[in-house]
């Protein structure tokens, strides 16, 4: 049976994620996982588009989506922390959104 082939690059949380389910996926369906690495920056410099962050509307939703998937698969308190660091600038307290600020919610982006 031919291999799932998973095209990812580790800057994309959504790839960062998805890494983590797609060996079971594919054993789930009796297939072995092709590793294919790559680079969305050179993907998006030659197609004109840019990283989902950077578009108006689009990059406000993706951020609170990156973090409410991270959520949903139950990640360890390190790798929501590492997430949430590579998206969100620190607050205006200084103190990381993850660090247990007891402020009012800090904005996305």
């Amino acid at each position: 049976m031919k291999a799932l082939e998973f095209y990812f690059d580790f800057s994309s949380p959504y790839g960062y994620l998805a890494s983590h389910k797609v060996e079971a996926l594919a054993a789930k369906h009796g297939r072995t996982v092709d590793w294919r690495p790559m680079l969305l920056g050179a993907a998006f410099k030659i197609t004109g588009a840019k990283p989902l962050p950077e578009v108006p509307v689009k990059g406000d939703y993706a951020k609170r989506d990156f973090l409410r998937s991270a959520l949903a698969r139950n990640s360890a308190e390190r790798e929501l922390s590492w997430l949430l660091s590579v998206l969100i600038p620190a607050p205006a307290c200084g103190r990381s959104p993850c660090a247990g600020c007891r402020s009012p919610p800090h904005r996305f982006g």
